[in-house]
């Protein structure tokens, strides 16, 4: 089995002396109900993943050409040996898969019912804007009210997208702000993501309308 892994690890670094586009991007996994389920971290050739941006575990490796994926698992629930080949797209932040074959079905069934939303490249730490309070949630009629709790929380930037990854909203501010109004009054009743950013990071958090 060992040699297997090491016949796969040598393929995946032949495949990336082309530049991936996934390579060195983080994302957050939501499943079909829009529930978080964990963040996934794309290095050069592994994926590293957990529910805390702070505590990352490798998971596996992947590798591909244009939008082909293809991925084999570092251990736990699939074989190493179990490569499982996908295509994917990437619009507006998000990003689905699309299964070709896959060996293992509890890998095919997470990626192919699930999708993942970009987050901020190079983020690293959940605790980014843990005294920001946001409310009401949900918000019935789609005002939403954001304030941090500290200095180090201030924001710089306020996007919002869609479930589908459509930014409905992008405001850059001209300095840091400890507090702000969004409304979503005009925009029909669902779930939507807002990110928060400063220059130590970024946190999305997910909002009901």
């Amino acid at each position: 089995m060992k040699k297997n892994l090491l016949v796969i690890i040598f393929i995946a670094f032949s495949f990336f002396a082309k530049a991936q586009p996934l390579q060195n991007t983080t994302w957050a996994l939501y499943n079909s109900a829009n529930t978080f389920l964990s963040y996934f971290v794309f290095g050069s050739d592994t994926i590293y993943f957990g529910t805390s941006l702070s505590s990352l575990s490798p998971l596996s490796i992947y590798w591909g050409t244009g939008n082909n994926f293809n991925i084999a698992d570092l251990g736990g629930s699939c074989s190493p040996t179990d490569t499982g080949r996908y295509t994917y797209s990437i619009q507006n932040d998000t990003m689905r898969f699309t299964l070709i074959s896959d060996p293992c079905a509890n890998r095919a069934s997470t990626l192919t019912t699930s999708y993942m939303v970009g987050i901020i490249t190079g983020i690293r730490d959940q605790q980014a804007f843990s005294s920001v309070e946001l409310f009401p949630n949900p918000s019935v009629n789609g005002i939403f009210n954001i304030r941090s709790g500290n200095e180090q929380d201030r924001f710089s930037r306020v996007t919002v997208r869609t479930v589908e990854g459509r930014i409905i909203e992008d405001e850059k501010l001209n300095s840091t702000l400890s507090s702000k109004t969004i409304s979503l009054e005009n925009f029909p009743p669902g779930i939507y993501f807002l990110a928060l950013e400063n220059v130590t990071g970024s946190k999305v958090f997910r909002v009901i309308r």
